[in-house]
């Protein structure tokens, strides 16, 4: 995980080209989600509206010169800072690194098998196209790749670590 003093702040504004809602707010609407079914639409909205009005101060806080710099972190090096997360919100077709207590960290990815398997391989899988297809738990070592399933399911997850920048 990257040291949070080195990690240098970047606003965190839509970008000209890719998703037109900021990081910040994406990951807080993500959580949102996560419980919307558990909430009324008033409740939703509430949360939604102030959410937005944090970001906007935020911005200005920004101009100010005096905004708090975990709160414009953006891409990888945020999401490092958020640690390790529950698996209900880890992302799809993403290899990141898994923990369960009795295999420690490895590193996966929710995916199907379909994902990552080789033209040869496809045509020689023992399973079923269904089980081909179904998202799961993949663990990547040494090893090879297994399906982590049922007990062997990771508890939890976090990003890959910010690759070093080296200088020639």
């Amino acid at each position: 995980m990257s040291d949070y003093n080195e990690i240098k702040p970047e606003l965190d504004t839509p970008p000209a080209t890719g998703h037109a809602i900021p990081m910040w707010l994406r990951w807080h609407f993500d959580e949102l989600e996560l419980h919307a079914t558990q909430m009324s639409g008033a409740s939703v909205f509430t949360q939604m509206r102030t959410k937005m009005q944090a970001y906007f101060e935020m911005l200005r806080a920004v101009e100010r010169g005096n905004a708090g710099r975990e709160l414009f972190l953006t891409g990888r090096a945020a999401e490092a800072l958020r640690g390790w997360q529950g698996m209900d919100t880890c992302p799809q077709h993403t290899e990141v690194l898994f923990y369960r207590s009795d295999a420690g960290v490895f590193s996966g990815m929710i995916t199907d098998a379909d994902h990552f398997l080789s033209d040869k391989e496809r045509d020689e899988w023992p399973g079923t196209e269904q089980e081909m297809f179904d998202l799961d738990a993949f663990g990547f070592g040494d090893w090879g790749v297994c399906r982590c399933d049922g007990s062997e399911r990771p508890t939890h997850w976090m990003p890959l670590p910010v690759e070093p920048e080296v200088k020639p």
